[in-house]
């Protein structure tokens, strides 16, 4: 296996390792959300509260289908690791890339939409602490 095919395996290993961790993290969130956070929420807001949780599964399902292509890629370096595949270094390169891209966005949008949700349940828990005051 070559150096550079050898950091392919490093990097998308890592990716798997975050993508496992958004997606506990994401699954407290959801639980949070429909468990706890609805009960704050007046109505009207009620519809903020839905986009977010939707948007939240969005993610989810992206995550779930990144992870599944940062598994084949991984499969595809242990072949060739264990010397059973050979390598086409331009080939993983794309892929490398191509991963990354969609790793790096789908980080983005889950710190955006993490914030999200937080922002809006921080303002309700204040509205509801100013009302019980």
């Amino acid at each position: 296996m070559s150096d550079r095919a050898e950091q392919y395996y490093i990097s998308t290993k890592r990716w798997v390792s975050d993508l496992e961790f958004f997606q506990i993290e994401t699954d407290f969130l959801r639980h949070l959300q429909y468990d706890y956070f609805i009960r704050l929420f007046e109505p009207t807001d009620v519809e903020q509260l839905k986009d977010v949780g939707n948007r939240l599964l969005k993610l989810q399902l992206d995550m779930k289908a990144a992870h599944m292509e940062c598994s084949m890629q991984l499969d595809r370096l242990t072949l060739i690791a264990e010397n059973k595949s050979t390598e086409d270094i331009n080939y993983l390169a794309v892929e490398n890339y191509s991963l990354a891209d969609q790793i790096n966005a789908l980080t983005q949008d889950y710190y955006t939409v993490k914030k999200e949700l937080f922002k809006l349940t921080e303002s309700v828990m204040r509205e509801n602490k100013f009302l019980l005051a």
